[in-house]
């Protein structure tokens, strides 16, 4: 009997038997060593942060803190926790292919031959176990033309447990679609699709996560608190005051406005504490941290951490992937969608057990109440937040790290 078998009948006799508090402290300790990683490896090692160094520390910016945004967008529904059906009826969104095998197609034309006005979508597939070498970048134009990024040569960034993180995240398109923020170790890439030329910016250290601050200012996280922001049109770099992690943060509604930040605190012996955080710019401490409320889904259900990017909805919802409680057991995939004024858990997507660990990601709002998001075995799904519904975007599994954005921001 192989090793994965035994875990997994191991894991299905274990399933009836609910997780006393210190099986939650220990999974959530788990889960914070396993950030973005080569998704090949499904059990990621601790990452090795490097601390940034600059000359100077300044704040983030230097504007005044705008209004928050008043457009009302909670369905007026208690919250509630939706099921993954076991089949899904087809839905198409252009100009994303119906089949994963429509996705990085490998006579896609060169970027330098091609430049794009928009991107939908950014593409980059995961190379074999073990392997250094870094695939290649792909780009879907709005018109449904992919290229391929043939400007730039990007490397693996590898932690001191030679773990593989591979340059494209979640967060990687602009809010214009016009442009790609690629970390890279000690510096950071941005290629713009419009005049194929990359741009890269010296950013000490083991960089790992990019958020976009308005179409000319990108933080670079490395996996804890504390962010660099990157004037890419300047190429300049500087440390920032702020303590948000990037990587457990939303992109802001507009340039200037707060930065919501979902945050796991392990506490011994008990579940994590999950808050919502608001950094406006310029400051060293949130304005707000309100506790995430998921009492509302009820006993069988709840959230115990996160996973992936936040994607935010412009106004007052973040969706992100996670791990969650699904009747007696621990540790289910789930998405799930959070009012990040009142902390509320309005929505969650019980994914169902046998995924991989850190399957799933959220990738995009299609509007107000439909969420984008790719898993690994239905490729690329959109989820109805007022009936529950799950339609297949993309069928089939898509191995590779995805970027989404169906709108342009602000």
């Amino acid at each position: 009997m192989g090793e994965n078998r035994l875990a997994e009948l191991l894991q299905e006799t274990a399933a009836p038997i609910a997780a006393p508090s210190l099986a939650e402290a220990a999974w959530a300790q788990a889960r914070r060593v396993r950030r973005r990683r080569y998704a090949t490896v499904c059990a990621s090692a601790a990452v090795a942060v490097l601390a940034v160094t600059a000359a100077t520390v300044l704040p983030l910016g230097g504007r005044d803190l705008p209004n928050p945004p008043t457009t009302a967008t909670t369905p007026a529904q208690r919250p509630v926790a939706h099921p993954m059906p076991g089949t899904l009826p087809r839905r198409a969104i252009a100009p994303l292919p119906a089949n994963s095998t429509g996705m990085a197609p490998p006579d896609a034309r060169k970027l330098s031959e091609h430049p794009l006005d928009r991107a939908v979508a950014v593409v980059q597939p995961y190379g074999p176990e073990g392997s250094s070498a870094v695939q290649p970048v792909y780009a879907l134009g709005t018109d449904g033309t992919w290229v391929r990024v043939d400007v730039v040569d990007l490397v693996l960034a590898s932690d001191a447990h030679g773990n593989h993180g591979i340059p494209l995240t979640g967060s990687a398109l602009s809010p214009d679609r016009r442009r790609i923020a690629l970390p890279q170790p000690g510096s950071l890439v941005v290629v713009d699709l419009t005049t194929a030329k990359a741009h890269r910016i010296a950013v000490p250290g083991f960089n790992e996560q990019v958020l976009w601050w308005g179409n000319r200012t990108v933080l670079v996280g490395q996996g804890g608190p504390g962010a660099v922001a990157v004037d890419w049109a300047a190429g300049t770099a500087t440390a920032t005051t702020t303590g948000l992690s990037v990587g457990d943060s939303a992109w802001p509604a507009s340039e200037g406005a707060p930065v919501t930040e979902l945050t796991e605190e392990a506490r011994e012996g008990q579940r994590a504490r999950l808050s919502v955080r608001q950094w406006p710019p310029g400051r060293a401490e949130p304005v707000s941290d309100v506790p995430v409320d998921d009492t509302g889904l009820g006993p069988q259900h709840g959230v115990l951490g996160w996973n992936g990017p936040a994607i935010g909805d412009g106004a007052e919802r973040v969706v992100r992937a996670g791990w969650g409680i699904s009747g007696t057991y621990h540790g289910v995939e789930m998405l799930a969608v959070v009012n990040t004024r009142t902390g509320v858990v309005e929505r969650m997507l019980d994914l169902g057990r046998d995924r991989y660990k850190g399957c799933c990601r959220a990738l995009d709002w299609i509007d107000r109440d439909t969420v984008l998001a790719q898993t690994d075995k239905e490729g690329v799904i959109a989820w109805d937040l007022r009936t529950g519904a799950v339609t297949q975007v993309v069928a089939g599994p898509l191995p590779a790290a995805l970027a989404v954005r169906l709108h342009d921001g602000s």
